[in-house]
């Protein structure tokens, strides 16, 4: 049995080591940035708890991404709120997967799409975009700014999230070719 110190030690190595590529795992599952942190944080948790059962003669991070699937599944079955993945932080969230395991170039062309299909929007739509994704609001926090009502923030959302994917989309095909 390890003493606590090396116990915390060993634990700050697999954090170190994995978080970023773990929350990037989850959030693309969950599509929540905030609900992806938390399940991550419960995994480690759950790593803590364990240490000194695992085997670490072979890589971890498969054990943590079944236990992040666990953990996703538990709460979708609690009826905690899992809003559909959201599509511009699925990018990001393949981004940092695709970084970390293999060339970027596709993410990277598929991001600068993203970037140029963003700086097309207009109006409020553009607004929303920035409120919720640069300054981190809700989408309640956006519509006060913006002076509009929830409902026509959220479909004025979604709306430009639609626009983005298909700009996107249109974009990487044109590339592909």
């Amino acid at each position: 049995m390890q003493s606590d110190v090396d116990r915390m030690q060993q634990l700050e190595r697999i954090v170190r080591e994995h978080q970023a590529r773990l929350r990037a795992y989850v959030c693309s599952r969950t599509g929540d940035p905030d609900l992806s942190d938390d399940v991550v944080q419960e995994v480690f948790l759950i790593v803590y708890r364990k240490l000194d059962t695992l085997d670490f003669s072979a890589s971890i991070f498969p054990w943590l991404v079944t236990v992040a699937r666990s953990q996703v599944r538990q709460r979708w079955r609690a009826k905690e709120q899992v809003s559909e993945p959201d599509h511009i932080a699925l990018m990001m969230a393949e981004r940092q997967l695709d970084k970390d395991e293999a060339g970027e170039s596709f993410l990277e062309s598929k991001l600068d799409q993203l970037k140029k299909c963003i700086a097309k929007l207009q109006g409020k739509a553009r607004a929303l975009i920035d409120l919720v994704y640069h300054e981190n609001k809700t989408c309640d926090e956006a519509s006060l700014a913006l002076g509009m009502n929830g409902t026509a923030a959220r479909v004025a959302l979604h709306r430009a999230r639609k626009a983005l994917r298909d700009c996107v989309d249109s974009a990487m095909r044109e590339v592909k070719q």
